[in-house]
């Protein structure tokens, strides 16, 4: 009976804790977290394809482009609302073909308007999300 009970708890933390997921290859670059107003995901993709995919997302949704940094594993694009909220995208290489993208919108986040910038991203990079 303890035998049974052990594996019972065993199998519930062990599919329960995210484990199970990356077992079967689930936790790869499809996800993303929203922390502190910022939201965080990978691309696989080099920053010059990220960096040009988000100058394209952000003429589409029609916000005014301020700063336009780029360097070869690194850039930064700043812009503003009609409504005078900012946002920022900072792109960071972490291999040559695979990139980090944090979104941040305004100084406390907004969630809604970050999954926007998001979307409007992989839309160029021709990426399911």
């Amino acid at each position: 009976m303890k035998i049974k009970l052990f594996i019972l708890l065993f199998i519930v933390a062990f599919t329960t804790t995210g484990c199970f997921a990356l077992l079967i290859g689930a936790g790869g670059y499809a996800g993303y977290q929203y922390v502190n107003g910022v939201l965080f995901y990978d691309v696989k993709h080099p920053v010059s394809q990220v960096h040009e995919a988000g100058l394209k997302a952000l003429r589409d949704l029609d916000v005014l482009i301020v700063d336009d940094d780029v360097a070869r594993h690194e850039a930064v694009l700043k812009f503003e609302y009609d409504d005078g909220k900012w946002g920022r995208i900072h792109i960071k290489a972490i291999t040559e073909r695979v990139a980090s993208v944090k979104i941040r919108i305004g100084t406390f986040g907004d969630e809604e308007r970050a999954m926007t910038v998001r979307w409007a991203l992989g839309k160029y990079l021709e990426e399911k999300i």
